[in-house]
């Protein structure tokens, strides 16, 4: 039981290290290249999400992120 408790906290830890990595490269292109380009390009993928949305999906990647680092560590 125990081993599945950490293969799965070490799988929301990867999918939300991706999360995060996808909203941090998405907000970092939005301070270089400005945010009616990154709007564009969110068009053109059909993304439907504001700034502000896609800032607190990333902030929850990253809070999910962690709290399961530290869990998976103290199994």
């Amino acid at each position: 039981m125990k081993d599945f408790a950490k293969g799965f906290l070490l799988l929301i830890n990867i999918l939300s290290f991706i999360g995060v990595a996808i909203f941090g490269v998405i907000g970092v292109l939005e301070e270089l290249i400005g945010p009616i380009f990154v709007d564009n390009l969110m068009e053109a993928f059909n993304f439907s999400l504001t700034y502000n949305q896609f800032y607190l999906i990333g902030l929850g990647c990253l809070a999910v992120m962690i709290i399961s680092y530290f869990i998976r560590k103290k199994l």
